[in-house]
């Protein structure tokens, strides 16, 4: 005798399709905060990246639904702030700032910084197992302080921002690899509004540098 699907299995069998769908819309039509990760695979020429980290926390309040998402593959390194906006109807999601950072080269440490409503965030990939600090200075110019006498604007001159210690435990698992993602500068500790630098170096247990990237700009 054939056994008679429950009730809550019926309706469930009915659903699948539905869910397929949806899921087929959200990947054409920027109707998920992922969509405009697509968005930025294709004007960056990624290919498909998977997400390994995603966030709705920002130091700032934003006034739109916001999403923070940190996608990779193998040659690529992508972070996107995704906004909804209300008036774009089934638009609504899209990519307000993004940035890649290329990883196919040599070398055990890439990374890329994404300067976004206020806030700076470093992100990157570690490919060695010795490391277990990423030593990061910030920076940017800045004008000199107005002074009588001064025929023009005053000069820029370069400052240092901050200096922050990220050690491994902070870095995360994905995707066969070593990550990190991390707010580095708010605009209550620097004009990040303006142009800001980073320098990252990659030192093992005895502070010895292993690594260093060049200056990660915005």
């Amino acid at each position: 005798m054939r056994k008679q699907r429950t009730r809550k299995a019926r309706a469930l069998r009915r659903l699948l399709p539905l869910g397929i769908c949806l899921f087929l819309l959200g990947q054409l039509y920027p109707v998920t905060p992922r969509a405009a990760l697509r968005q930025t695979e294709i004007l960056f020429n990624t290919g498909p990246t998977t997400v390994i980290w995603e966030t709705k926390e920002f130091p700032v309040e934003p006034s739109y639904p916001s999403r923070l998402l940190f996608s990779v593959n193998e040659r690529a390194l992508v972070v996107v702030l995704a906004q909804y906006w209300p008036g774009m109807g089934y638009r609504g999601w899209q990519s307000n700032y993004e940035t890649v950072a290329r990883c196919g080269g040599e070398g055990s440490l890439h990374a890329g910084l994404l300067r976004a409503d206020g806030a700076c965030y470093l992100f990157g990939r570690v490919d060695d197992h010795a490391a277990m600090t990423l030593r990061v200075r910030l920076g940017g110019w800045v004008k000199e302080a107005w002074a009588p006498g001064y025929p023009f604007e005053p000069p820029e001159v370069w400052k240092t921002f901050k200096t922050l210690d990220i050690p491994r435990t902070q870095w995360f698992h994905a995707q066969e690899g070593t990550y990190f993602i991390q707010l580095v500068l708010t605009e209550d500790e620097a004009p990040v509004n303006r142009f800001v630098e980073a320098q990252v170096e990659l030192l093992d247990g005895e502070g010895r540098v292993l690594a260093q990237s060049g200056s990660l700009k915005d």
